[in-house]
């Protein structure tokens, strides 16, 4: 066999080997994350399974905001909880500041749930996360902060 035929395999198999054991490690995780999911349901004494769970997340009215305002002002209060700690979780923060803003109405029809417009250090404009297209698109935790529905 050939150096460059002989170099080839082993590189091919090595690689068979790395994505083999990244799909375990992903796995793995998957299955840590889900038994931590399945410690919060048991935490909160509810009788089902994990689908059950996640439905009654979706449609039990006391999950969700009444009115568009309330949610919005929920999404701005998380930011700012999270500013401090950010710090703590990067080595390099962004210059720009950003905010939470509705999407606008004209708009809101063909715009996924949410996205970020990114800022302009040239324009001096801040970044923008865009969401909270209807009423009742994300719940309300106890605490008064959105989670995902």
């Amino acid at each position: 066999m050939g150096g460059s035929l002989r170099i080839s395999r082993t590189l091919a198999d090595d690689h068979e080997a790395d994505a083999a054991a990244d799909s375990r490690n992903r796995l793995a995780e998957v299955r840590r994350i889900r038994a931590e999911m399945d410690k919060v349901i048991q935490s909160t004494g509810f009788k089902g399974n994990f689908h059950e769970f996640t439905e009654f997340l979706r449609t039990d009215p006391q999950f969700y905001f009444e009115k568009p305002d309330d949610l919005v002002n929920a999404y701005r209060v998380i930011a700012k909880k999270i500013d401090p700690e950010l710090a703590h979780e990067f080595r390099k923060l962004p210059r720009l500041p950003y905010g939470v803003t509705p999407i606008p109405d004209f708009k809101a029809p063909s715009q996924t749930t949410a996205y970020y417009q990114p800022g302009s250090p040239e324009a001096g404009r801040p970044g923008y996360y865009f969401g909270i297209r209807t009423i009742c698109t994300r719940g309300q935790n106890g605490d008064g902060g959105a989670v995902a529905a």
